[in-house]
């Protein structure tokens, strides 16, 4: 029997045998931990449980954890302007009465549903208010690992690949240091979407691989899901259909049973994707639909942008010209507002404002006084070393293959006009 599984008998066993009373917290934590990753609506049940145990004792710390809790029943369900309500209240109440790493926490929570909503200068407001918060108090520093992993991704939705690699770098590094693999396999999940959009795919494979094992080994079912989805695609730019299909479908009735509607989404896309290379168009359509639905109902304007891209496509081959072109203005002013230069001034200004120089000396301590942690960095720097090395020699063989043809024209030119 698993440990969290032995958690939640215990957990309600206490509560047969001595009721709810104040001390709710420890009761209904393992619990609702539990059902986090197999079953919302008894999560749910069970955090609303906690909260009027909160109400009604004025007991603050099981007030501000019933709230968070809901706040991510909310998020999973893919209410984010539900969560974000949840989200402030806790932050209200964990100022005065939480500690600071659960302070920083739900102030990195709510960056990160302003950077699902494509609000990225309030994103990075809020992660470096969370980083700025856990430097105040100076925690270990495996806790800084959720917000530099957020702040990674937020660089890699941009485009941003040089401050990207500089967070995905600290993350890695602290990450195998402190043993945190939850956090190791999420720095090895964004380092797999560097490389897909690099068109690596053979490295990209490699790290989605390593996220999954670390997902497997801690058993969340979530993640999980979201490793088989990427490894999906993979095998989908590849061009092995087969394994693309199973790996997609698997993903996606993972996340149906969650109830994860944000996923789920995601996943109904991807199979239209499928089932539009393979010119199924029917079931491409449907699946399109479904998630454009899913992705209506939540805002998702990211997941909508994609879809309205990928519809109109579908209706261009379909031969619905006009439809298309309808499809294709959504998807375009999506773009536009998702990335307009406002908000990359706004980027350039929160990254002014907020200069972590203690987090730059503290990781400098850090790598000069620990031989393992050495050791990683230089495999890291191995990593980008081969990485520049392979650019340069493709680069030099590319020129040597001109010169080469160039001479042999010549060759073949001289030769010509002496006949």
């Amino acid at each position: 029997m698993r440990i969290h599984s032995l958690y939640l008998l215990v957990g309600l066993f206490l509560i047969s045998v001595n009721g709810f009373g104040q001390n709710r917290l420890d009761e209904l934590k393992p619990i609702i931990e539990n059902y986090l990753g197999s079953n919302l609506d008894s999560a749910e049940k069970y955090s609303e449980k906690l909260l009027h145990s909160g109400y009604e004792f004025s007991n603050k710390i099981e007030e501000h954890h019933g709230l968070n809790y809901l706040a991510h029943i909310a998020y999973r369900k893919g209410n984010r302007m539900k969560a974000l309500e949840f989200f402030m209240e806790s932050l209200q109440i964990r100022y005065e009465h939480g500690k600071v790493t659960e302070t920083a926490n739900t102030l990195n929570w709510i960056g990160r549903i302003h950077h699902e909503q494509t609000d990225y200068d309030k994103a990075l407001e809020y992660y470096f208010l969370s980083l700025q918060k856990l430097q105040q108090e100076n925690p270990d520093s495996s806790y800084l690992l959720p917000t530099l992993n957020n702040i990674t991704y937020l660089y890699l939705d941009i485009g941003d690949n040089e401050n990207m690699i500089e967070y995905n770098n600290q993350s890695l590094l602290i990450s195998q240091l402190t043993e945190d693999d939850l956090e190791y396999a999420n720095a090895c999940n964004l380092r797999g979407i560097y490389f897909q959009n690099l068109q690596i795919l053979d490295s990209a494979e490699i790290y989605y691989k390593k996220a999954l094992a670390f997902y497997s080994e801690i058993d969340f079912t979530h993640k999980i899901a979201h490793q088989y989805n990427n490894l999906g695609i993979i095998y989908f730019l590849n061009g092995n259909m087969k394994g693309s299909y199973s790996n997609f479908l698997y993903a996606m009735n993972l996340r149906k049973e969650l109830g994860d509607t944000l996923t789920y989404s995601e996943s109904l896309r991807n199979l239209g994707d499928y089932f539009f290379y393979t010119e199924n168009y029917d079931s491409s359509l449907y699946y399109y639909n479904s998630a454009l639905k899913l992705a209506l109902g939540v805002d998702s304007k990211t997941d909508l942008k994609d879809i309205y891209q990928s519809l109109s496509e579908l209706h261009y081959d379909l031969k619905d010209y006009k439809k298309a072109y309808e499809l294709h203005l959504k998807y375009s002013e999506l773009q536009e507002s998702i990335f307009s230069n406002e908000q990359f001034d706004k980027l350039r200004e929160m990254e002014m404002k907020y200069q972590f120089q203690n987090q730059r000396e503290q990781l400098d301590i850090i790598k000069n006084s620990n031989k393992k942690l050495k050791e990683i960095n230089q495999d890291l720097e191995s990593e980008k070393a081969n990485f520049k090395i392979g650019s340069y020699l493709f680069i030099v063989v590319s020129c040597l293959l001109i010169l080469i043809m160039f001479f042999r024209n010549n060759r073949k030119k001289n030769r010509n006009n002496s006949l």
